[in-house]
């Protein structure tokens, strides 16, 4: 899978940083989702050529009514329970963004009472609870970093900082949704719910405000290092293991950062991206996190190599293996096969060009295996060690007698 999104209540999606390929898009069920530009048979869908650096744009369709039918696991067009949608806003005063994620956890509002606990992101610009219900709600900001804090809740213009706020059945209308799905490459995607048609509640519930106090934090023994993150949905970062704080405008930020060689890797299971760059006595900004394979330790505290040869704010290209494939007996360069280059859960396959070349992601620095694999030949295979440097290998195959 090369990317997945959500519709947004218009049905618009975009997709962002898809590698270099060739894809089929479709949305819909799982068992019977719509392929572009409008088809149910993967064989009369139209294939789209992503270029490196291109934008494909109006990649619109409607969905084969049996793509948004009711199915029997419940997908499909549905009557929802009645919800209660409470407007929500969040700002940060003197001068601070708004945290998304930090220490490792995602920010999150929890409403709470006696029929229980609903949690919701903190860059929520609304919250729905199930009901109806007649219940006292109570509104806590959890995993704020330092040096935030709450400074007040309101609810409808009242303190409720220590408080809470009432919900009862007339707060509570109901509306039908539609669950969908975008999928890449003929791959399980993700089922997102849009609303079709509502109605109003007789009594809406009051807008939610929330104000979060921000103190500039006083210098530490280390620099800040900052930068932006893309396209990753509650994207969580860490330098050398340690963690960091993301805003709401998909920048981040690492604070007390001691001098040497350091990681940055932004987490996420589809598109992971990573950076690395050298720290000295001053603050390293605008750094830009770029698309790479991931390893499963990029939370867990890493020794700190020394800057080397590099000066300090030096932000390093990460590593690529760089290879070529041949023909061991006749030195010839091998042109149809796959080389897949894997650590641990991740893999990425690569095509060889006409001169059985082939260039990985970029890459964490680490350990690799490198498989060449022809049809009518034996699997090559090697393991790579890389660093900050990109790696030359040579693969060779013989005939398969």
């Amino acid at each position: 899978m090369a990317g997945i999104t959500e519709t947004d209540t218009q049905g618009r999606f975009t997709l962002e940083n898809i590698p270099p390929g060739r894809y089929f898009i479709a949305a819909g069920r799982l068992d019977l989702q719509t392929y572009y530009p409008g088809t149910q048979v993967l064989a009369d869908a139209t294939v789209l050529t992503i270029s490196p650096g291109s934008t494909i744009a109006n990649i619109n369709y409607v969905l084969n009514d049996n793509s948004f039918g009711r199915a029997d696991s419940g997908y499909g067009a549905a009557s929802a329970s009645p919800t209660a949608t409470i407007p929500v806003t969040v700002r940060v005063e003197n001068g601070g963004k708004l945290p998304v994620t930090a220490n490792g956890m995602e920010i999150s509002l929890a409403l709470s009472s006696s029929s229980g606990q609903f949690i919701f992101p903190i860059e929520a610009t609304a919250v729905s609870v199930p009901g109806p219900l007649s219940a006292d709600f109570s509104v806590k900001v959890d995993g704020l970093p330092l040096p935030y804090k709450v400074k007040s809740i309101t609810y409808g213009g009242k303190n409720i900082t220590n408080g809470t706020f009432p919900l009862t059945p007339a707060n509570f209308s109901t509306s039908s949704t539609l669950k969908t799905m975008i999928i890449l490459n003929g791959t399980i995607g993700l089922y997102v719910a849009t609303p079709v048609s509502s109605s109003t509640a007789a009594v809406p519930p009051s807008a939610l405000s929330i104000a979060l106090d921000y103190a500039s934090p006083q210098k530490a023994a280390g620099v800040r290092v900052s930068g932006t993150i893309a396209s990753i949905d509650k994207p969580m970062v860490y330098i050398s293991g340690v963690p960091g704080v993301v805003f709401a405008d998909r920048t981040f930020e690492f604070q007390d950062v001691p001098p040497g060689r350091h990681l940055i890797a932004g987490m996420h299971r589809f598109t992971p991206q990573a950076a690395l760059v050298v720290v000295g006595n001053r603050d390293v900004e605008g750094i830009g996190l770029k698309r790479t394979l991931a390893q499963p330790d990029i939370s867990v505290p890493q020794a700190i190599p020394p800057a080397g040869p590099y000066s300090p704010g030096t932000v390093i290209s990460l590593p690529r293996i760089v290879g070529t494939a041949v023909d061991e007996k006749t030195g010839k360069a091998i042109v149809d096969g796959m080389v897949t280059v894997e650590n641990e859960d991740y893999r990425r396959m690569y095509s060889l060009d006409s001169n059985g070349r082939f260039e990985s992601y970029s890459l964490f620095p680490g350990s690799y295996d490198v498989t060449l694999s022809v049809i009518g030949h034996v699997v090559s295979a090697m393991k790579v060690m890389i660093d900050d440097k990109d790696v030359q290998i040579k693969l060779a195959v013989s005939p398969d007698d």
